[in-house]
């Protein structure tokens, strides 16, 4: 079969429900507010294609070239992207909930086999694409790049991360309670005003994100890497900093700094720390309501990913 070409085509509105177009050229085409419910797309090029909220549900996106599209406002409920690349695409406001990005397969049930299509994939590149206000809740993106994504006030509470690149992202302003960021790699991230409320940070590199004014409460930061850090008025009132590198972070404006209405007070009421937490020079943890305790487990019950020892 010869795949079709669509390229620059108009196909707004378009019914393409269960419509095969594996491998088709629809570069530049126009499928806004298509319904494309369980099309396979997989191997298409996609690139420059405006898919602004179109419904792709169960669509199978399948090492689609989905570079600098617009998908904008469009549901991706259930879609395969195993192997896709998203790279510069738009997807503001887009619904991923419960989607499973990594291309790490879902455990089989007890005595079962995994199916082929639940066999360990790609993941999908996001690199540099534009998530604004997208919802990612409970969505699966262990492993993803995600490096200089805009995840800005996107809804990513409960999110599988463990792994994922979001060197250099914004995350300004999004939402990431009890999300698993386990071993992340955040290094340079803008995360001002973000909810990491009982969030799984273990292991995760912060080197010089910028965490003004984030919410950290009861937050798992075991052995995470803050150095070069900007935490003014962040609260880590209750989380857990065993072994974590404070090196050289910013906890509060300079004394000759002006006065910052906007800036809350750094909270590190309650937070556990070890003899292996490293702090700024000149920081005293204790004055500031830190609690230093030997064992995590013992000292406190905290209610995350369960994360791993």
């Amino acid at each position: 079969m010869i795949a079709p070409d669509l390229a620059g085509a108009d196909l707004l509105g378009a019914d393409l429900a269960g419509a095969n177009l594996c491998k088709a050229n629809l570069k530049d085409a126009c499928l806004s507010e298509a319904g494309c419910l369980d099309a396979d797309f997989s191997g298409a090029s996609l690139a420059g294609a405006n898919l602004a909220r179109a419904n792709l549900g169960g669509a199978n996106l399948a090492e689609a070239d989905l570079r600098e599209a617009d998908l904008s406002g469009s549901s991706l409920l259930g879609a395969r992207v195993p192997g896709a690349n998203f790279e510069g695409a738009s997807l503001r406001e887009c619904d991923l909930a419960g989607a499973r990005l990594s291309g790490k397969p879902p455990d089989p049930a007890e005595g079962e086999e995994a199916a082929p299509e639940d066999r360990p994939a790609v993941p999908p590149i996001l690199k540099n694409a534009d998530m604004q206000g997208a919802i990612l809740t409970g969505a699966d993106l262990s492993g993803v790049n995600l490096t200089g994504a805009d995840l800005g006030a996107a809804e990513i509470a409960e999110a599988l991360l463990a792994g994922a690149d979001l060197s250099g992202a914004n995350l300004s302003g999004a939402c990431l309670n009890q999300a698993d960021l386990r071993d992340a790699k955040l290094a340079d991230a803008n995360l001002s005003g973000a909810q990491l409320n009982q969030c799984a940070l273990a292991g995760a590199d912060l080197t010089r994100a910028k965490l003004v004014n984030a919410a950290l409460f009861e937050a798992d930061l075991r052995h995470a890497r803050l150095r070069e850090a900007d935490l003014r008025g962040a609260d880590l009132g209750g989380a857990c900093v065993f072994g974590a590198d404070f090196r050289d972070a910013v906890f509060f404006d300079a004394g000759d700094a002006p006065v910052d209405p906007d800036l809350g007070t750094l909270n590190l009421e309650g937070a556990l720390f070890d003899r292996k937490t490293t702090w700024p020079v000149g920081v005293d943890p204790l004055a500031l309501g830190a609690v230093e305790g030997e064992d995590f487990d013992l000292a406190r019950e905290v209610s995350d990913p369960d994360p791993e020892e």
